[in-house]
């Protein structure tokens, strides 16, 4: 198939064949390689302004059809049917999808609706009116709005957001950016707003070549351009299932100029080809631009961890010196504490009974060293002591005390 030509199907919303995150999966991946101190309320609300873009600048919604998410709300209305036992019709948008979780109370002509436990919405219909549920998940069913006003609790954080794998990354990279800004850090803004304004091209190139949302604004939004979209810039209302069907195996130019085309032939295939050079020139640009993003963002990842090694290292290193300085300062005190008690140390000496063992005392608070003789304290050298201990003549109530010979 050529660029250009081929079936396409315009959907009003992505179709459910990629993973998609929750606004609890993006607020939580945000808070864990970003710690930050903003409520989950504000997160929501930076949330809706990227999903605010997906609708009005990919899907092409009309700005009266935008809705917003709610990571938790309460809204009043009076109006709700229940057609059956899954589904639910309001008179307004909840401002939730698939995912989300509601509970209702207040209805009065279908008051067995009422709950106490929270639903999960199983899908959402394109007019964000009508939400689908579980089979029996409601007991009255009727196309009558109900009389009563009732209160619809939403507990938004398990809500599917448009965009799926692996363009979701717009998502944590935008609110990166707006923490970033809001925490004044105007240089780390500017690099992850460029990341994101990248993530998002790339997302609204591959939608507008898988999901072709024809109404003219192609050209401005960069869009891929075919002949249908063609024929509805200059006029045709029908479907694009219509135009492939009215075309019975003419060729495009033809088709056009039926549509309401009045160029020239080689002006719409000059067209078609510059609309298809551009989007792969842009294609090429966008790449390489991801690689040097990619390239400098490793860069500052690994410069900001060497920063951290290098500051926690020295935080180590100006403890090491402080505990040094503290015990130097420490052996300082006790040294001069220990000159000092030399220099004023009195002595002084007590006479103890016969027999009595030496003793020495010191009084810190007096700086005396007090040392105690005995009364028969008789001093030898150690060749007396052992002459008299083998002549049996030692005095058994004298203390002797050795010392050398003079």
């Amino acid at each position: 198939m050529q660029k250009g030509e081929g079936v396409r199907t315009a959907l009003p919303r992505i179709p459910n064949r990629r993973t998609k995150m929750t606004l609890k999966e993006v607020i939580t991946a945000v808070d864990n390689i970003k710690p930050n101190a903003f409520s989950n309320e504000t997160k929501t609300a930076w949330v809706n302004e990227v999903e605010g873009m997906v609708q009005t600048e990919v899907l092409l919604f009309d700005i009266s059809d935008v809705y917003t998410l709610h990571y938790y709300d309460e809204k009043s209305m009076t109006g709700i049917s229940f057609p059956d036992s899954k589904t639910m019709v309001c008179p307004r948008s909840l401002g939730i999808n698939k995912g989300s979780k509601i509970k209702i109370s207040g209805l009065a002509t279908y008051a067995n609706n009422n709950t106490e436990n929270f639903m999960t919405v199983a899908d959402v219909a394109s007019d964000h009116l009508t939400y689908i549920f579980a089979d029996n998940t409601f007991t009255d069913t009727g196309d009558e709005g109900d009389a009563g006003t009732a209160t619809v609790s939403i507990d938004g954080e398990d809500t599917e957001l448009l965009v799926p794998s692996p363009h979701s990354k717009i998502y944590w990279t935008y609110l990166s950016a707006m923490i970033d800004f809001a925490n004044g850090e105007y240089d780390k803004y500017n690099n992850t707003l460029a990341v994101f304004n990248q993530f998002f091209g790339e997302y609204m190139r591959w939608y507008s070549l898988v999901y072709h949302p024809a109404d003219g604004q192609m050209v401005v939004e960069g869009y891929y351009l075919s002949a249908y979209s063609i024929a509805v810039k200059h006029g045709y209302t029908g479907t694009e299932e219509e135009w492939l069907a009215s075309l019975n195996g003419m060729s495009v130019y033809v088709a056009a100029v039926a549509g309401g085309y009045t160029g020239t032939e080689e002006e719409l295939y000059h067209a078609l080809g510059e609309v298809v050079d551009a989007a792969d020139d842009a294609a090429a640009d966008a790449d390489r631009a991801e690689a040097a993003m990619t390239a400098a963002q490793n860069a500052q990842n690994s410069a900001e961890t060497a920063q951290g090694g290098a500051e926690t290292a020295q935080s180590k290193a100006e403890a090491a010196m402080q505990g040094a300085e503290t015990a130097q300062g420490l052996a300082e005190d006790a040294a001069e504490d220990a000159a000092y008690a030399l220099g004023h140390m009195t002595v002084a000496f007590t006479t103890l009974s016969p027999g009595s063992q030496p003793t020495a005392s010191y009084n810190p608070s007096t700086l005396t060293l007090t040392i105690g003789i005995p009364q028969n304290l008789i001093y030898v050298t150690l060749d007396e002591y052992n002459a008299m201990e083998q002549a049996g003549t030692l005095d058994p109530n004298a203390y002797y005390a050795i010392g050398d010979a003079e």
